[in-house]
């Protein structure tokens, strides 16, 4: 009995020995869990250095976000550098578009380069516009210095006008495009003369006879092919004779589609709306 008490008691002692470094062990495995100071089992060990070093948490993260940063910047480069060879894809385009319409003009600057300069030649040639022939005979030998022309997009819908006329400020002849040849829109001469005001817009003072003198406003239509009537007076004798001012927006003559108005004649001969010259390129600059 006495034996046996000997050899249990080494061995109870070893197996408590053994318990207390079991959990020793065990205690190095356990990672903390809430606050009222309960224990969790602890996670991977990528878990376990993830969470022990937050700076390389962090410095991965600040990582991921600079490329993802880089990649955008240079995707919105990318965009921009598009949109801008687009722009002057588009400019390349419109320049050579204008270049070609102007150069649709070509053959009508030049025949009225050769008219000035000798207008007789012309008078029986139904492409030359009445105006330019009357005020080339006027100007002699100095029509070629004191007449020019002009080609601008004066309706504003894309398509160049070509424009002839004194550098002094009356316009002869307007012309616009159709199917890329030049067409006539309207003239002007010496009892029927335009003045350009700017925005495609025309001063217009005539006269139809002693009593009738007319006055008014005009304007290109938006696709150039037409003169439109803004505004116009005109003087003609009333029904007793007496000579009055009569108004209208559609450039009529007539005194039954008009309106009588309460101008007097003096007022009305006083009137002055005229605009300013237009830069015309001088014909003696095209040879």
């Amino acid at each position: 009995m006495r034996g046996k008490t000997a050899l249990v008691l080494p061995l109870l002692l070893l197996a408590v020995s053994c318990g207390k470094a079991e959990t020793a062990s065990s205690a190095g495995t356990l990672k903390a869990g809430t606050s009222s100071g309960n224990y969790a089992p602890a996670g991977s060990a990528s878990e376990r250095t993830a969470s022990a070093d937050p700076v390389l948490e962090n410095t991965v993260s600040a990582d991921s976000t600079i490329a993802s940063t880089a990649s955008a910047g240079a995707a919105t480069a990318d965009a921009a550098v598009s949109a801008e060879e687009r722009k002057e894809q588009e400019r390349d385009h419109c320049e050579e578009q204008i270049k070609d319409e102007e150069s649709a003009y070509g053959g009508l600057v030049e025949f009225y380069s050769s008219l000035v300069r000798d207008p007789s030649s012309y008078e029986e040639d139904e492409k030359a516009a009445a105006g330019v022939l009357e005020t080339a005979h006027s100007l002699g030998d100095n029509a070629a210095t004191e007449m020019g022309y002009w080609i601008e997009d004066l309706s504003g819908d894309g398509i160049p006008e070509m424009a002839v006329g004194m550098l002094s400020g009356p316009v002869n002849a307007v012309y616009t495009l159709e199917a890329g040849k030049p067409v006539l829109v309207f003239e002007g001469w010496y009892r029927n003369t335009y003045i350009y005001m700017g925005d495609g817009r025309f001063y217009n003072s005539a006269s139809a006879g002693a009593a009738s003198s007319g006055s008014g406003v005009f304007y290109l239509s938006e696709d150039g092919k037409k003169l439109l009537c803004d505004s116009f007076l005109f003087t003609a004798l009333d029904e007793d004779g007496k000579l009055e001012v009569y108004a209208n927006e559609t450039g009529s003559w007539d005194p039954e589609k008009s309106e009588r108005t309460d101008m007097t004649i003096e007022d009305f001969w006083a009137l002055d709306l005229k605009g300013e010259p237009m830069p015309l390129i001088p014909f003696s600059e095209t040879h």
